[in-house]
């Protein structure tokens, strides 16, 4: 986003699953809101799953309207969980 915000999405995947998700950042509540759902969307989530997560999906999830210059701010996360996954799994998309 424009406005500076940075999220860090943390995983700790057994088997082919995430066990668990947690996230640090210096971003706007609108960021913070949406890392903090997607978490818990991402518990017990098979990674493929998790992948393949759509921006629908998580903007649906925060059940808020977002302006549409906020849109990315609330997509941020997912930039984060994408990130996440391409370095555990040595760079690969």
């Amino acid at each position: 986003p424009v406005c500076g915000d940075r999220i860090r999405l943390e995983l700790r995947l057994v088997d082919g699953a995430i066990e668990a998700a947690r996230f640090r950042g210096d971003a706007c509540i609108i960021s913070i809101a949406s890392a903090s759902i997607l978490t818990e969307l991402l518990h017990g989530m098979l990674v493929a799953d998790a992948a393949a997560l759509k921006a629908e999906t998580l903007l649906a999830a925060l059940d808020a309207e977002i302006r549409p210059e906020r849109v990315s701010c609330a997509l941020l996360p997912l930039d984060a969980l994408r990130a996440a996954l391409r370095g555990a799994n040595g760079g690969e998309p």
